[in-house]
């Protein structure tokens, strides 16, 4: 079985890259999704004027670039071709030896027999690089949950679709998140909004849809043809996913984020798994994972590509003043029992950070206790920090 959806006409999209993959018939053609990556240079860069105007007085921030996504759903064996639409010498996958490619030219041709992530790199070039996620197939089902929030394939905006609403700061969320539902977003779906989970349990998110905010970036009036793109972001923006004030029982699983801002925010909750999720932030800050009094946690077969941290995990209140529970969640002011595994990392700063914050927070910060982390992979570390090679990124992160 294949299943493949093309991109909303309304998405983003790319031609830089061709994708082609067929299960024993005709070629049939993948949507390139269009994505942002930090270029690498620094995490602390003046903005423009005008970048400045449009993100409410953050005055820094990163310079970004393009970045490339594409995804389908299989079963069985597919046969995959890629075609860089222009000069090319060389290509590079990641993760290293994950499969064995014939190149012609500026086309490449391999064989996939099970789910994977890849990052195929034209000429070395990490960061206009296309991400190619090749996934199981989808499951729909509701049947241990009351309530379902379903977005079909199509482009969903507070416009056009009643489950997102603005919040008072003009951020689009998506509403009516209770205890008991299932959040689902299938291939071909691209979701505008942010997903806040509030003193919530028993709730999941599934589905191979996109949620994207894309167009809040600086940048997108002009489809991102700006000479320069700054990675800033607005005082009251929100992570793509964010979990917070008690919740518990929370699962994440299977959906692409394309970030304002942080992938996953998650405060003063408990069990909370994190499976098969693909993060994009380029905007300074721009966090993968962000912990704060978590207690239980399981994060697997994930992909983050950072301007910042790909997994952090505090011991203290965060710098982002939008982000502070009220002090009455408190209830356990530690993080512990989080494991991280299968996971694969691509950041400008470090893949982990667990410790303090810089709050100038003088009180005894909360502790950090039992955290595992096994059969990883770092894609890149691509910021210079510390020292021009790779040995001086790798040892500072």
């Amino acid at each position: 079985m294949l299943k493949i959806i093309s991109a909303p006409k309304e998405a983003k999209t790319s031609d830089l890259y061709s994708v082609y993959v067929r299960q024993g018939g005709d070629w049939q053609e993948l949507s390139i999704y269009l994505a942002l990556a930090p270029n690498g240079i620094s995490n602390w860069i003046k903005l423009s004027d005008e970048a400045f105007q449009e993100f409410d007085g953050l005055d820094h921030g990163t310079v970004m670039v393009k970045t490339y996504i594409s995804n389908f759903s299989f079963d069985g064996v597919v046969d995959i071709k890629i075609k860089y639409n222009g000069d090319v010498q060389n290509f590079n996958i990641k993760p290293r030896n994950s499969v064995n490619f014939l190149q012609n030219s500026n086309e490449i041709e391999f064989t996939l027999d099970k789910p994977c992530k890849l990052i195929i790199e034209p000429d070395g070039d990490e960061f206009g690089s296309l991400h190619l996620f090749a996934e199981a197939p989808e499951i729909f089902d509701k049947t241990s949950y009351d309530n379902v929030i379903y977005f079909e394939k199509g482009f969903h905006t507070a416009e056009n679709n009643d489950n997102i609403i603005y919040n008072k700061h003009g951020v689009p969320v998506i509403q009516g998140i209770t205890d008991n539902t299932l959040i689902f977003a299938e291939q071909g779906a691209v979701v505008c909004a942010v997903v806040e989970m509030v003193s919530v349990s028993h709730v999941k998110l599934a589905g191979h849809g996109i949620y994207s905010l894309l167009d809040r970036c600086f940048g997108a009036e002009s489809n991102f043809e700006l000479p320069t793109l700054y990675g800033g972001f607005r005082e009251n923006s929100l992570p793509s996913i964010y979990v917070h004030a008690d919740c518990d029982d929370i699962i994440l699983q299977d959906a692409t984020l394309i970030c304002e801002f942080r992938g996953i925010c998650a405060r003063n909750s408990t069990n909370i798994t994190v499976d098969n999720i693909k993060s994009f932030s380029a905007a300074v800050n721009g966090d993968g994972i962000n912990y704060i009094n978590v207690v239980g946690s399981e994060i697997k077969n994930s992909y983050f590509q950072s301007s910042d941290d790909c997994i952090a995990i505090f011991t203290s209140v965060d710098s982002i003043l939008t982000l502070w529970d009220a002090p009455e969640h408190t209830k356990e002011a530690r993080s512990a029992d989080i494991t991280i595994h299968d996971c694969l990392f691509w950041t400008n700063a470090r893949i982990f950070m667990i410790g303090g914050h810089a709050t100038c927070n003088k009180e005894l910060h909360d502790p950090v206790e039992n955290i595992k982390i096994y059969d990883c992979e770092v894609a890149t570390i691509a910021s210079n920090i510390n020292g021009e090679t790779y040995e001086h990124r790798l040892y500072w992160s």
